[in-house]
């Protein structure tokens, strides 16, 4: 009996699902944030990721003929959710930096106009 594309992909998430907590927890060990948030972040690159590695048949034919030199799934999903993971904390500290400078601007500002009184 063949398997529909809906439960290979449940499948593979249910093989994937300890690589995907594990790399969510290391971002957090070194970057700090919020498991929910991070978790999600790595849901979204898993579907992506899967739906990416499951329609390329031209490494599906290059797999056949070099078992020996690929790379797995879950080598490179964790690749993959680590750098999507650094991305969204590199987003969030930049905007945080900018939103620093701005009241620090601000407050500047402030000061100034209380000088001019």
């Amino acid at each position: 009996m063949p398997i529909n594309r809906e439960q290979a992909a449940t499948e593979t998430y249910l093989d994937c699902e300890g690589i995907i907590r594990q790399a969510v927890f290391a971002h957090m060990r070194q970057h700090g944030g919020e498991f929910d948030d991070l978790i999600s972040e790595a849901h979204i690159v898993f579907m992506g990721r899967y739906n990416f590695w499951a329609n390329r048949a031209s490494y599906k034919e290059w797999l056949d003929n070099h078992p020996d030199t690929a790379v797995s799934f879950g080598s490179w999903l964790r690749l993959k959710i680590r750098y999507a993971l650094l991305e969204t904390a590199r987003r969030i500290a930049k905007k945080k930096a900018r939103l620093q400078r701005r009241q620090l601007d601000l407050s500047l500002l402030a000061g100034k106009e209380e000088q001019f009184k």
